[in-house]
């Protein structure tokens, strides 16, 4: 390593991964402490059908109302790139929608400005993947780490989302309980209060007993 910071990647690693000088890569911390070195290189159109097709396209309506038995209430946030425009690429249920949003996505952003995917954009997804279409965690998962690979989006703590999935993966716990108590986490909070029984499996969590 520089005095900058800086390394060598080498060159069996750049073979493996397929690394060409000026790619783009990123350092994901896991929740064991090792560091992983992940290609920031797919482009959008590797996400496009990456689940296997459902029986049926949900509406933008069905969509929300996933999200809404999973949290009780909607919990939206429009920012960057919203939930069902990534649900309508990965799963690419309705070839119209899809295509507005690859092309929206590949016009509108590139590497030097990636379109912003929030925390909470990650877990609707998860949810609604989970609760609106009945995809698996490891399907889920996989998913989500397809996103973060995707050079032309941006995720607002890859580190957090990376370590959320290897807890997610494992289970019993929800995605969104895995990544609130690795922000937490990384926030500075020794343990996350719940009544949640699955999330205080996780060593981020503390379960609080009722008398």
């Amino acid at each position: 390593m520089t005095s900058k910071g800086q390394i060598t990647v080498p060159k069996d690693v750049r073979m493996k991964l397929g690394l060409k000088p000026g790619d783009r890569i990123r350092f994901l911390v896991e929740a064991d402490g090792r560091v992983r070195l992940l290609p920031a290189k797919r482009d959008i159109s590797e996400l496009v059908g990456i689940l296997p097709k459902p029986k049926r396209a949900l509406t933008i309506e069905e969509m929300d109302e996933a999200i809404a038995r999973a949290v009780a209430e909607s919990s939206r946030v429009m920012i960057g790139i919203d939930t069902n425009v990534l649900v309508r690429l990965i799963v690419a249920d309705d070839p119209r929608q899809t295509s507005a949003a690859r092309n929206f996505i590949r016009d509108r952003c590139t590497s030097g400005d990636p379109g912003f995917v929030s925390n909470i954009v990650l877990a609707e997804i998860a949810w609604t993947l989970a609760a609106g279409y009945g995809y698996s965690r490891h399907q889920i998962a996989d998913a989500i780490e397809r996103i973060m690979e995707t050079i032309q989006l941006q995720i607002e703590s890859s580190t957090d989302v990376a370590a959320a999935l290897v807890e997610y993966r494992a289970g019993p716990a929800d995605f969104a309980d895995c990544l609130i108590g690795r922000t937490n986490r990384t926030a500075d909070c020794s343990r996350t209060a719940t009544f949640d029984r699955k999330a205080a499996k996780l060593d981020t969590f503390e379960l609080l007993k009722s008398s």
